[in-house]
C-alpha cells in the first residue's frame, strides 16, 4: 500500500513525547526495542452489517513495523527528528539509564546523541486523558489539527476521532510478536509512527 502523508497527522502534541525518560516494562515482558512504521491513509471503509446498519471505519492503517534498534538494552521514549530522518530514544545500553542516542534512517546507524540532539529532546512525560479509562498503562496523544487521539495498548494502535468515545483499532502486532507497546510518536511529515516495545522471537 502506497505512503501517504496523513492528513490527521501532520504532528503528534506529545508534551514532548509519552512516558518517563527512564522506561519500564511491565513484569514479564522483554527489554523495549524501538519500531517505527508507515502511518497510512485512504478513503474511509463503508461496511455494511446487517439490514441498514452501515459501519464506517477511519481509513487510517499502520504499516508493518520494523525494529531499528534490535538490542538486548532496554530502550524508550522515541521522538522523531525535525526532518523527520531519524529517531531520538533513550537507552541502559551503556549503563546509563536514560542516555540519549540517534538513529538515521539513510545510514541505518545508531549513535550517542549529539549536544544538538540533547537540546533539541524533550523528556516524555506521562500523558492523562480518556485512554486512562480504558487501561491506567495506555497513553493518549493528540492529533492536530482534528484533535483526533491515538492510543497504544498491548499489541494494538487505536484512534478516536474528536468528539467520539469509541476507540477504533487501526493496527495490531500480535502475530509480529510485539508486546507491550508504548511512548508513541508521529514524524513531523505525518508519515511514520514509532513506539518502543517489546518483541517475543518465535
Amino acid at each position: 500500500m502506497k505512503v501517504r502523508t496523513a492528513s490527521v497527522a501532520a504532528v503528534l502534541l506529545v508534551s514532548g513525547a509519552i512516558g518517563s525518560a527512564q522506561t519500564f516494562l511491565p513484569k514479564g515482558l522483554p527489554a523495549a526495542d524501538i519500531f517505527v512504521a508507515p502511518l497510512l491513509e485512504g478513503p474511509p471503509k463503508t461496511t455494511r452489517i446487517i439490514f441498514f446498519l452501515v459501519i464506517q471505519t477511519t481509513g487510517v492503517d499502520v504499516g508493518k513495523p520494523v525494529n531499528i534498534t534490535n538490542s538486548p538494552a532496554d530502550d524508550g521514549g522515541p521522538q522523531f527528528l525535525a526532518d523527520s530522518g531519524g529517531v531520538l530514544f533513550t537507552s541502559n545500553r551503556d549503563g546509563r539509564p536514560g542516555a540519549l542516542y540517534r538513529y538515521d534512517f539513510a545510514a541505518k546507524t545508531t549513535t550517542p546523541a549529539t549536544e544538538a540532539d540533547q537540546a533539541a529532546y524533550a523528556p516524555p512525560s506521562r500523558s492523562v486523558g480518556a485512554a486512562a479509562s480504558l487501561d491506567e498503562e495506555s497513553e493518549e496523544v493528540i492529533v492536530p489539527p482534528t484533535r483526533s487521539s491515538l492510543m497504544a495498548r498491548q499489541s494494538k494502535v487505536f484512534l478516536r476521532k474528536e468528539d467520539d468515545d469509541h476507540w477504533m483499532e487501526i493496527a495490531s502486532f500480535k502475530k509480529a510478536g510485539v508486546t507491550g507497546i508504548r511512548h508513541v510518536a508521529v514524524s513531523p511529515d505525518g508519515r511514520w509512527i514509532a513506539f518502543a516495545a517489546g518483541q517475543v522471537v518465535k
